[in-house]
């Protein structure tokens, strides 16, 4: 569409359960986290100025994780494009876990937000 245009997003240091995730004030981030308050060390989010959009594949295993590559401003709201990478075969990995996720702050914008996975 002529009218789409890119929307500059900050990574932030946050992780949560699988699933897509649009955060528009404090009081949902705080209800998210519950009493794990420490998950929200470092992150200062100005919800007048921005929200935070999120992925997250959940608890995975090394090698799995999860990117946002591009967030597009269009008539209906943001599209949010993210990408999912699995190990490749064969390779070694740790057998550590973690929480494969991408959690971004972006500009904040009204109407709906879509996430879309790019294969």
């Amino acid at each position: 569409m002529a009218n789409d245009e890119t929307v500059p997003f900050q990574k932030i240091n946050f992780a949560h359960d699988r699933g897509q995730y649009i955060i528009r004030d404090q009081t949902t981030l705080d209800a998210m986290v519950g009493e794990r308050k420490y998950l929200l060390q470092g992150i200062d989010v100005d919800f007048e100025r921005d929200i935070i959009i999120g992925v997250s594949r959940g608890f995975v295993s090394s090698g799995y994780n999860v990117v946002i590559e591009r967030v597009i401003r269009n008539e209906q709201g943001l599209a949010v494009h993210y990408r999912e990478n699995d190990p490749r075969p064969g390779a070694a990995y740790s057998a550590s876990m973690h929480t494969a996720c991408y959690f971004a702050t972006v500009p904040k914008q009204e109407g709906k937000v879509e996430f879309h996975k790019i294969e």
